[in-house]
């Protein structure tokens, strides 16, 4: 089976992947991961965000400078956009030649999406689970995180489509506002109910 997880900024989506690819002992890939390679010196991504924005986002050792790119794409959708059409693409090649793999191995797939539902990218799930968290919990979990500004955490939860939205589009889905025992719960139950059973 190959699953997504997605859901709003900071709401817990790797730590429910991170649980499930434990569980499931199956191949797993996280789309923020994979962008954040494509960005590596000498990449793909690299090289054409380079191409596009040119020297003043990247340090003098080629470094992309991270701080200064997330406040760009986030106060300038044009830029969010600019940068989401270099990196979806790349992105999503790894993650169909990660389900590929997997086919193979006859294991399962949890493929961490964030912007799942924002991209223009097409893909082939079997199961979707949205994972749920209260907006003042995502941005104080955003603060402490990432040690971003109250200011930037809502922006960046303005710019993706309303949770609402996710949770209609969800196979299933997770709430993350509590403690975490009670999420594993749910992780818990999605696994006895939707695979186990299918078996």
């Amino acid at each position: 089976m190959k699953i997504a997880v997605t859901g709003g900024y900071s709401s817990g989506k790797s730590s429910v992947s991170a649980v499930l690819t434990t569980l499931l002992d199956c191949f797993f890939i996280s789309a923020d991961i994979a962008c954040k390679n494509e960005l590596q010196v000498g990449a793909t991504g690299w090289q054409q965000l380079k191409e596009l924005w040119g020297p003043d986002y990247f340090s003098e050792d080629g470094e992309v400078d991270r701080e200064a790119v997330r406040e760009k794409i986030f106060l300038d959708p044009a830029s969010k956009k600019e940068l989401e059409a270099i990196l979806h693409p790349l992105a999503h090649r790894q993650i169909v030649d990660a389900g590929l793999r997997a086919d193979v191995c006859d294991k399962h797939l949890v493929a961490e999406i964030p912007l799942l539902f924002e991209s223009d990218q097409s893909y082939d799930f079997d199961m979707v689970i949205v994972v749920s968290v209260a907006e003042d919990i995502a941005i104080s979990r955003a603060m402490r995180r990432d040690d971003v500004r109250a200011s930037l955490a809502t922006s960046i939860i303005a710019s993706q489509l309303p949770l609402a939205i996710k949770e209609a589009r969800a196979d299933f889905i997770i709430n993350n506002d509590g403690l975490f025992a009670a999420t594993y719960s749910q992780i818990l139950f999605f696994v006895a109910d939707r695979i186990e059973k299918k078996k």
